[in-house]
């Protein structure tokens, strides 16, 4: 085998196997150990590896992508759901409930951010950027395929990143908490 081949078969290793998902620690080291017994079939084996380790991660992915949709829902669907809901049913004037949307929104952000870090504690600022930015893409998105067609991003953007901001801080909230809670597992 070339050197080359057995350089690629140990960096594929090295990506497979860096910071395995819970659980799948002991299977990462067996695996690590076989492939260092390995004289032949070194890069068939790390391929291998590299898509079990996929596989791994595939469903820690899935639920840090639910939560983010779920997030995105939830921040963008709160004040709309509240302004009309409340409005509409009459106990309170659309005037009235125009004063606590913004509120909404900023509870609605800190809150989901937190929740979402809490479990992804490492994920702080992806998770801020998708809450504060993907309501906005939805509303773009909707306006392009029922209504007037697409707003431009330039006003727009004075407004999503001071709601990115907002996210970021319950991100970053829920993170400390969630880093604390696994270390206190870890012991």
């Amino acid at each position: 085998m070339t050197g080359n081949r057995r350089d690629l078969a140990a960096w594929i290793m090295d990506r497979a196997l860096r910071k395995p998902p819970v659980g799948r620690e002991d299977w990462a080291q067996a695996m690590q150990a076989e492939f260092a017994a390995l004289d032949r079939d070194r890069l068939s084996w790390a391929v291998g590896c590299l898509i079990a380790a996929a596989r791994w991660r595939a469903a820690g992915e899935a639920a840090y992508m639910a939560s983010l949709a779920a997030g995105v829902a939830f921040v963008g669907g709160l004040a709309p759901l509240a302004y009309f809901g409340v409005s509409g049913a009459g106990l309170a004037s659309r005037a009235e409930m125009a004063q606590i949307v913004m509120p909404l929104i900023v509870a609605a952000l800190v809150l989901a951010g937190f929740v979402i870090a809490l479990n992804w504690p490492g994920r702080r600022l992806a998770t801020a950027v998708a809450l504060g930015i993907g309501p906005s893409l939805i509303g773009n998105a909707m306006l392009l395929v029922e209504g007037p067609g697409l707003r431009p991003m330039g006003p727009q953007m004075l407004i999503v990143l001071p709601l990115v901001g907002l996210a970021y801080l319950g991100a970053l909230a829920g993170s400390a908490l969630g880093r604390r809670r696994m270390a206190r597992i870890a012991r």
